[in-house]
C-alpha cells in the first residue's frame, strides 16, 4: 500500500488547473504549413529548372539543324584545304525558325557564314503560384551558339 501513494504522489505534482491540454495542435499545424510551403518552394524551383533544361535542348537541337544549310557555292568555289562548311546564312534562319517550338519568342539570331547564334525566351508559368507576391509564371533566357567545322580523320 505503501508504494502505491508514494506513485500517485508523483502523478499529482501538478496542481490540475495547470495542465495545458491541446497546446501541440498549433504546432503541428505550424509545422504543417513549413512543410508544406517548402514543398511547394522545392516543385517551383525543380519546375524551373526543367523548363531550362529543356529550352536549352531545343535550341541547340534546331541551331544543329540550321548548321547542316549548305552554303554550296562558296562550298565548290573553295580551293585548297578547308576547316570550315561554309552556311548558308538565310536557309539556316528559316530552317531554325522552322525547328524551334512555337512557345519560343525568338529575341536574336546572328550568322555569319561560320556560326549561328541565337538568343530565345520561354514563359511559362509556375505549378505553385505565390499570388500574395505576385509571382505566377517565370521566363527562361538562353545564348546558344554552333561553329560549323570541316573534321576529315584519316
Amino acid at each position: 500500500m505503501d508504494s502505491l501513494r508514494g506513485r500517485s504522489m508523483i502523478f499529482n505534482v501538478l496542481p490540475k488547473d495547470e495542465h495545458e491540454e491541446g497546446s501541440i495542435a498549433p504546432l503541428i499545424f505550424g509545422f504543417f504549413v513549413i512543410l508544406m510551403s517548402a514543398t511547394f518552394v522545392v516543385s517551383d524551383f525543380s519546375a524551373l529548372y526543367i523548363a531550362r533544361r529543356d529550352l536549352i535542348a531545343d535550341t541547340e537541337a534546331a541551331l544543329y539543324r540550321a548548321a547542316e544549310e549548305l552554303d554550296e557555292a562558296t562550298y565548290y568555289r573553295t580551293v585548297g584545304p578547308r576547316k570550315e562548311v561554309p552556311i548558308d546564312c538565310l536557309r539556316a534562319e528559316i530552317r531554325f525558325r522552322n525547328e524551334i517550338p512555337r512557345s519560343t519568342i525568338i529575341r536574336d539570331f546572328r550568322c555569319d557564314g561560320r556560326q549561328i547564334a541565337a538568343r530565345v525566351a520561354e514563359s511559362r508559368e509556375l505549378p505553385f503560384q505565390l499570388k500574395i507576391f505576385a509571382i505566377t509564371d517565370f521566363t527562361n533566357e538562353i545564348q546558344a551558339a554552333v561553329i560549323s567545322q570541316y573534321d576529315r580523320s584519316n
